[in-house]
């Protein structure tokens, strides 16, 4: 049976969505590349918590780049909503698909 979390790593790892040279900063401050992300999620127990996102505005910074501001929250299982942000994601055209690089 293949879980939710194993799926997701199989989709980041063979995906070219999000290549090898991604970086994420989590809420903590922490930076983290790929793959520190996997193993995290390696280790990730299942929740019943999601994230909501909303409010996408895309700004073009340079021809192929973009960079996708947005507002998430959490929302556990009776939902109540929390930990709420605004992130940026930097995203590049490859001229075949577009790839997150940094987030």
């Amino acid at each position: 049976m293949t879980t939710l979390i194993g799926s997701n790593i199989t989709f980041l790892i063979g995906s070219n969505m999000i290549p090898p040279q991604f970086l994420e900063v989590g809420k903590s401050g922490s930076s983290n590349d790929l793959i520190s992300i996997v193993e995290m999620m390696k280790n990730e127990e299942p929740s019943n918590t999601r994230v909501h996102s909303q409010d996408y505005e895309c700004i073009r910074l340079e021809p192929p780049v973009q960079m996708l501001k947005s507002e998430s929250a959490i929302i556990d299982e009776v939902g109540q909503v929390s930990c709420y942000v605004k992130r940026c994601t930097t995203c590049v055209f490859t001229g075949v698909s577009w790839q997150l690089r940094y987030h």
